[in-house]
C-alpha cells in the first residue's frame, strides 16, 4: 500500500506512439546540449502534450494532478516546467522544423491544396510586453494578445505556424509562413 494513486491515464498511447516513429527526441535532445538543464527537455514537452490530451488544464494542476497519472515515471519539478517552456518557447520555430522534417520523411505532405487560419489567445495580465499587444480579439477581450497562424496541406497536417503580436493583422503572416516554408 502506497500514497500513489493506482489510477493511470493511458489515452495518450496512440499520440505517444506517433510521437515515438517520429524519432524526433535525438534532434531536441542535441538542441538541449546548448542548456544547463538537469531534465530532458524533450520528456517535459511530449509529457505535457499527453497530459493535454488526457485532461487540459493549467500547467500547475498538470504538474500536480495529471503527470503523477501518466504510465511513465516524469523526473522534473514545477520550476524545471517553467524553465523548460520558456527555453521551447524561444526555439519553438526550431522544434517545429524538426518535426515539419520529420512528419515529411514519413508522411510526405501534399501540398496540391492548403489551409491557413488565425487565432489568437490572451493572457489575463495587466499591461502589454514586446509580444503580448493589446489587439481585436474575437471574445471582446481588452486583455494582450498573441496571435497564431496556422497553415496546413492537403491532409490537414500542420506544415507551418508563426506566431505573431496580438496588434498586427494576419494578412501578412501568411506571407511569412509560406516564404518561411520555401
Amino acid at each position: 500500500i502506497s500514497d500513489d494513486s493506482p489510477e493511470k491515464l493511458i489515452g495518450y498511447f496512440p499520440l505517444k506512439n506517433i510521437n515515438d516513429r517520429l524519432s524526433v527526441k535525438k534532434y531536441i535532445d542535441l538542441m538541449q546540449t546548448a542548456t544547463d538543464f538537469r531534465f530532458n527537455v524533450f520528456d517535459m514537452m511530449s509529457s505535457l502534450v499527453y497530459s493535454r490530451v488526457v485532461h487540459p488544464c493549467s500547467k500547475a494542476k498538470t504538474y500536480d494532478e495529471v503527470l503523477p497519472k501518466l504510465f511513465e515515471n516524469l523526473n522534473f519539478s514545477l520550476e524545471q516546467i517553467y524553465s523548460g517552456l520558456e527555453y521551447l518557447g524561444m526555439e519553438y520555430e526550431k522544434v517545429i522544423e524538426i518535426y515539419n522534417h520529420q512528419i515529411n520523411i514519413k508522411h510526405k505532405f501534399d501540398t496540391s491544396h492548403t489551409y491557413f487560419d488565425c487565432t489568437n489567445f490572451y493572457f489575463e495580465i495587466d499591461r502589454e510586453d514586446d509580444f503580448r499587444k493589446k489587439g481585436p480579439s474575437k471574445e471582446n477581450k481588452r486583455e494582450p494578445l498573441v496571435g497564431l497562424g496556422l497553415l496546413l496541406d492537403a491532409h490537414q497536417i500542420p506544415i507551418g505556424m508563426k506566431l505573431y503580436p496580438g496588434n498586427e493583422s494576419e494578412k501578412p503572416i501568411l506571407r511569412d509562413v509560406i516564404d518561411g516554408l520555401k
